[in-house]
């Protein structure tokens, strides 16, 4: 989810279009998470795909990112500016979208006659620990993760930060997919009850993010030598080991949320690593269309999960439930249909202003 990456790295250009289809799959796969499309089918196996296999989706975007910010920083020995205009334009695109989304927030205040004050006070904090909408989280904690790594990479290697990351990332389990093992703690349950009390959760750029960008750069740096076809096998077992550890987190504890499981490290490194070292064909796509769209697919969709419910609830049709399948394709279908119309904005001189800001 990276306009300022042009990185194409040892890899190849090639290599680096395959990061692009696959961000474009990923944000599909965010899009199930949310609408929830085997719903309507059968409800077991429709929460073990999105609480599973579709929660590779965010880490592959955390990885990539710093695989690609931290190509480029080390090919310009660390460019200030660019870090600078990274950053700076991952808060504006921030800032956009949660303008847009606080114009959903503030009627909600105002229909339920809920308290403005304290109301706008938990957006404000929101809006810093854990995102201003329930999917735009991932921006502070990337804005957060990239700007930590780029401080601690003045001070130690990459291979440090990711140690040092990974200590933050098995901590920041206890507060989402291993909640349940600290229960019967009433020390540990306290200690977590106090922090999100002021930070929301874990699934932040310091728990979560900070070791996926560290682990994305040291890809950057340190080529695996094993083979695309070894990596592929690996993606896959270890994608069977994450549907197994969710089976047990789900069974035998009470989990608070999958985003962050320890069987999602193998499986997002050996993705992306199967992805840059694969020779790929020539296929005729636009691989620029698709990472745009990555990007406005993901901001764009929640519009629609707001829209759609609300519009079918009218015939009286419970879309989310008994046609979550249908649910998921029109909200993919008109995400995606948007994000069109803005990247195609965006190329015009006349109208490229005006949606500047959105990715």
């Amino acid at each position: 989810m990276d306009r300022l990456e042009g990185e194409a790295s040892r890899y190849g250009r090639k290599n680096i279009n395959s990061l692009d289809l696959m961000k474009f799959i990923a944000a599909i796969l965010v899009v199930s998470i949310h609408t929830k499309p085997l719903l309507s089918f059968n409800e077991d196996i429709s929460f073990g795909f999105i609480s599973s296999i579709a929660r590779i989706a965010v880490p592959f975007f955390f990885m990539t990112s710093g695989y690609l910010f931290y190509s480029k920083i080390r090919k310009q020995q660390g460019n200030k500016q660019y870090v600078a205009k990274y950053l700076y334009r991952l808060i504006l695109v921030y800032l956009f979208w949660s303008i847009v989304y606080f114009v959903y927030h503030a009627y909600n205040i105002y229909a339920e006659d809920r308290d403005i004050v304290q109301s706008l006070l938990i957006f404000v904090q929101n809006f810093f620990v854990d995102g201003s909408h329930f999917h735009l989280w991932y921006f502070p904690a990337l804005i957060f993760a990239i700007a930590l790594f780029y401080l601690l990479s003045r001070m130690m290697s990459v291979q440090m930060i990711l140690a040092i990351s990974f200590v933050f990332y098995l901590i920041g389990l206890f507060g989402d997919s291993y909640g349940g093992l600290i229960e019967g703690n009433s020390a540990l349950s306290g200690i977590l009850d106090s922090y999100e009390s002021l930070f929301v959760s874990t699934r932040n750029g310091l728990f979560f993010g900070l070791f996926y960008v560290s682990l994305g750069a040291f890809m950057a740096i340190k080529q695996a030598v094993i083979k695309p076809s070894v990596s592929a096998v690996l993606c896959c077992v270890s994608l069977a080991g994450l549907v197994v550890e969710f089976y047990v987190l789900n069974t035998y504890t009470e989990p608070v949320d999958f985003n962050m499981m320890l069987f999602l490290i193998p499986s997002t490194y050996f993705l992306v690593h199967f992805l840059l070292n694969t020779r790929w064909p020539d296929w005729n796509l636009d691989y620029r269309l698709l990472r745009d769209s990555s990007v406005l697919i993901y901001c764009t969709h929640p519009l629609f999960m707001i829209v759609y419910p609300k519009a079918f609830s009218l015939l009286s049709m419970n879309l989310e439930k008994n046609y979550s399948w249908l649910y998921f394709i029109i909200t993919l279908l008109s995400s995606f249909v948007l994000s069109f119309v803005i990247i195609r904005l965006r190329q015009n001189e006349k109208t490229s202003k005006l949606v500047s800001l959105t990715y």
